[in-house]
């Protein structure tokens, strides 16, 4: 995960413990195995194109969201919750 290795850093940045920081990775985990459900469905549904390109755009919008981290450890949270579901 990205956030190991700058696990202290990040931690110090935002006074938040280590542990929060590595926990941060589970996040996107549990939401993957969550969400893979409903883009199963979605896939069956609409097809393979559309299914793709609503799990590209979850995905893009939570690492853009992510970028934004200097708003917030917060900011950094809701943006991997939106990776996870994409």
């Amino acid at each position: 995960d990205i956030f190991t290795a700058v696990a202290p850093q990040v931690s110090d940045a935002y006074n938040k413990s280590g542990t929060i920081i590595n926990t941060l990775s589970l996040v996107y985990q549990g939401l993957f195995i969550v969400f893979t459900f409903p883009s199963n469905y979605i896939i069956d549904i609409y097809g393979c194109r559309k299914g793709v390109l609503v799990g590209t755009f979850f995905t893009a919008l939570g690492m853009s969201i992510k970028c934004l981290i200097n708003q917030g450890f917060g900011v950094c949270i809701i943006g991997q919750v939106f990776a996870g579901i994409g």
